[in-house]
């Protein structure tokens, strides 16, 4: 049973016996992952750091040969986006987004730019309003953008080819978006939901 490393986003996180976690979230290379961390609702004498919806750590982990979900060895927090939830209206959009790639993702096809434009957007609204670079619809947009079009379901953009890249670029280094005229971002997002629905893909 060999160690595994990997970055994790926690998207999920329920109570498992006594004292452990089952937390499921995705991982850039790994895809849709689950882990147990035993002990880590212990109150006294944790050996893992908190791991609270929207923080994203380095674990390392091990999956034993018949099984389907990694035991957590070690976990170091990279990111602490949970101060999202102080924002309601922040936190429900996180928590849509977090279930559209729960619902939407598979194990082990991994999603490298869809994970950092969600970790840079989970950090972008955890910061306070004025530091905040990226609003709820160019959010939005960008992200439905960039897993769209990861996964090969986002129709030829033609002549509007460079100009998304550019967008999904912003999103990855996370960056503001380009000047565009009003309600680009809104008529981007109609159109990407309607590429949603006809897909057969989970947004609620």
């Amino acid at each position: 049973m060999s160690l595994l490393e990997t970055q994790f986003l926690v998207l999920k996180r329920i109570p498992y016996r006594e004292s452990d976690w089952i937390l499921t979230g995705i991982s850039p290379d790994a895809g849709k992952l689950s882990l147990i961390i035993c002990g880590g609702r212990k109150s006294e004498g944790k050996n893992f750091p908190e791991a609270d919806l929207f923080r994203e750590f380095d674990v390392e982990y091990s999956i034993s040969e018949n099984g389907e979900m990694g035991n957590v060895r070690s976990m170091e927090l990279i990111a602490d986006s949970s101060g999202i939830a102080d924002d309601p209206v922040a936190f429900k959009f996180a928590g849509a987004v977090g279930a559209f790639v729960l619902a939407n993702s598979v194990p082990e096809l991994g999603m490298p730019v869809s994970y950092d434009v969600l970790r840079n957007i989970m950090v972008n609204f955890a910061a306070g309003g004025d530091i905040r670079i990226w609003s709820m619809e160019e959010a939005s947009a960008l992200f439905k953008l960039t897993w769209l079009t990861e996964s090969g379901m986002l129709p030829d953009p033609g002549k509007n080819a460079e100009f998304l890249e550019s967008v999904i670029d912003c999103g990855v280094n996370g960056e503001a978006m380009p000047q565009v005229r009003a309600g680009y971002w809104q008529e981007l997002g109609k159109y990407l939901n309607g590429i949603i629905k006809k897909s057969k893909l989970q947004w609620n």
